[in-house]
């Protein structure tokens, strides 16, 4: 049953355009207790629309709540069409990811026809919340505005990867729903609705020849041209200039003025928010698809990084308390797409072998000396030194995959070419004949001096987040925000171990250094956790500090684990899991720890856009590099501890001579 006040994800009449007049009546009428194909039990009405009523059902056979979409009886009438409908189902019901609104199938009822059998959704589309949280302004903080709209990029790019486009993304397509005592984003009616008023459209039963939403289609759809990522990227740009400005971009009653704003004007700025803000919705919201970013997390990365809200005398409301925790821990989760989200996080201070950021002021040493590489398709995601120190390789952010560099002049001396999308990990085999590189869903194995991809590996349904080798380069492991991590055969490229997080995207991992053992970073309740690589059996749990971890590293002897989180870092014992040191001075998320190769050092990376390096004995800092002006994501030291690289979203990477 659905708790009083709650809603559905079906309970709103959507506005669709097709007239509810061109929609013939059932045949038969529907009634609660009707049974349906002997198996679906009506319960009660619970939406409707041009597009069809939508029913709460009880699936007797599962044992499970459905809900059931009855197609438009206009539509029964057309054989063709009717099969161009279930190819449609049949690739939405093959997509199977965690914020995608499950479809079990497409059932022909006889005399009530066919209609389309969902996940029955408790709690409520994001349009009924935004009205119950603001229903004057009808705006939500930035902070999650990006984080419900991290999810639903991720659940896009995961579509586009299987050929599947929405087409009709707005705020009454995205529903909060209570999953397993969580809230969660699920993405509802995708692309079945578009494809129901396309024939519709076709078919003359609409009073104007277009698909979609009409604030929210893209240009491309007002002129009936080819849909693609790019359509639904313009469309998620839409919603989230919904949910920061209060209103939708261009509005009108009137069809043709709508149009005109939509094909020829560009959106107001929103006053808010950031001129970089409102610069990053303005490319996905280009005119031309091929102006936007590379996909929507790219979209969701950028907006997130600059996402700050402007000074405002009035405050947002506080959401409700169960929503809270959600959406502070989802603004969080979103920023492994955005590699930077403006978030501060009181933390206390004090405890065993904690330093203090006044007493780490005068004791630290600012470094400036350094070769600037500069990037000219996107930020720079990771980067990481060959073996040898004498090559770093980049994680590119646009229409590149990685490229390698000498590391003494900073000359660039080759770039690994395939797909096109950014890639956000990057790393040497030991014998620095090889890299891996992890981007949307896959990592890739190139030959360094062919510099042709040898193996890709592609279980993961999340975004590749971190890769390594393990120490004989036999073993690779990659963390991705499926929620797992997985260890792979580097020769065959066979999945061998899969290490399953149950409540956060794995943000880290890293062997140690005789391969025997993993450590990943993940998890709402706990930082570390590490793992045998053999069996994938859970071993040991580091927690007690605040926070998520984002990043996750072994000392080189495996005596010691370092973790970066909320604006701090922690030393731990790796046998015994106690606190040996806590790391306090950065202002920003910790995305990137690393041990010296000696031990002696631990070197840090931050959104604040500094490096740090510290005494790994006395938790002192001793030098801050700072020059980036953007999020540094990536730091590495090179193989004799002289040189630290670093990788940062102002599209640079910096080679820094300590000595």
């Amino acid at each position: 049953m659905i708790s009083p006040g709650a809603t559905t994800a079906f309970s709103t009449t959507t506005e669709f355009l097709v007239s509810r007049e061109t929609t013939d009546e059932l045949t038969v009428v529907l009634s609660p207790g009707m049974i349906l194909n002997n198996k679906y039990e009506l319960i009660a009405q619970v939406g409707g629309g041009g597009m069809g009523v939508i029913w709460k059902a009880k699936d007797k056979v599962a044992d499970r709540l459905v809900a059931l979409k009855f197609v438009p009886t206009d539509l029964r009438r057309f054989d063709t069409e009717m099969d161009r409908l279930r190819m449609s189902f049949r690739k939405v019901h093959a997509l199977n990811h965690q914020w995608i609104c499950p479809h079990y199938g497409l059932e022909d009822g006889g005399e009530v026809g066919y209609y389309l059998v969902m996940k029955y959704l408790e709690g409520e589309t994001l349009n009924s919340y935004v009205m119950r949280t603001d229903p004057q302004r009808k705006v939500l903080p930035p902070d999650q505005v990006v984080a419900i709209l991290s999810q639903v990029a991720l659940a896009l790019d995961y579509a586009h990867l299987h050929k599947v486009i929405h087409r009709d993304i707005k705020p009454e397509n995205i529903f909060l729903a209570h999953v397993a005592g969580k809230l969660q984003v699920q993405l509802i009616d995708f692309g079945l609705v578009s494809e129901i008023r396309s024939t519709l459209n076709r078919e003359g039963h609409t009073q104007f020849n277009v698909a979609g939403t009409r604030p929210y289609m893209a240009p491309e759809q007002w002129q009936g041209k080819q849909q693609t990522a790019a359509t639904d990227q313009y469309e998620l740009a839409i919603v989230a200039y919904e949910l920061l400005a209060g209103h939708v971009p261009f509005e009108s009653r009137d069809f043709k003025v709508m149009e005109n704003a939509i094909l020829n004007l560009l959106p107001e700025p929103i006053p808010t928010i950031s001129d970089e803000a409102n610069a990053v919705l303005q490319q996905a919201l280009a005119k031309d698809p091929a102006d936007r970013f590379g996909s929507c997390q790219e979209f969701i990365a950028a907006l997130g990084e600059v996402c700050a809200p402007v000074a405002d005398d009035t405050p947002l409301p506080s959401s409700p308390t169960f929503l809270m925790s959600y959406w502070t821990w989802g603004a969080v989760l979103s920023a492994v797409l955005l590699f930077a989200i403006g978030i501060v996080v009181l933390m206390g201070l004090g405890g065993n072998g904690t330093i203090t950021p006044d007493s780490i002021a005068h004791n630290s040493v600012e470094l400036k000396n350094f070769i600037e590489i500069k990037e000219d398709t996107g930020p720079v995601y990771s980067v990481a030194f060959s073996p040898d120190g004498k090559r770093i390789v980049t994680a590119v952010g646009g229409d590149v995959t990685a490229r390698i560099w000498d590391a003494e002049s900073g000359e660039m001396l080759r770039t690994l070419r395939g797909d096109t999308g950014s890639v956000f990990s990057v790393a040497f085999s030991p014998d620095g004949t090889k890299i891996v590189a992890g981007r949307d869903m896959t990592a890739r194995i190139w030959d360094v001096e062919a510099g042709s991809i040898v193996r890709k590996l592609e279980e993961h349904t999340g975004l590749v987040r971190c890769v390594a080798f393990s120490p004989d380069g036999r073993k690779i492991v990659s963390a991705s925000t499926d929620m797992t991590a997985r260890i792979w055969d580097a020769e065959s490229g066979e999945l061998l171990q899969t290490l399953e997080e149950d409540t956060s995207p794995v943000y880290s991992a890293a062997f140690s250094p005789d391969g025997t053992k993993i450590l990943t970073a993940a998890g709402r309740d706990v930082t570390a956790r590490m793992w045998d690589a053999e069996s994938g059996k859970l071993l040991q749990t580091f927690g007690g500090g605040a926070g998520l971890v984002f990043s996750v590293a072994f000392s080189h002897d495996g005596t010691k684990i370092v973790t970066g989180s909320e604006m701090t870092v922690r030393i731990w014992d790796a046998e015994s899991g106690d606190v040996l040191q806590t790391l306090e001075g950065h202002t920003g998320l910790v995305w990137s720890v690393a041990f010296s190769p000696d031990g002696t050092r631990i070197l840090t990376a931050s959104t604040d856009m500094t490096a740090r390096i510290w005494s790994v004995e006395s938790g002192r800092l001793l030098r801050t590099l700072r020059g980036h002006t953007r999020s540094v994501f990536s730091a590495a030291f090179s193989f004799d501890g002289k040189k630290v690289v670093t990788a940062s979203f102002d599209c640079t990477a910096r080679i820094w001579d300590l000595e």
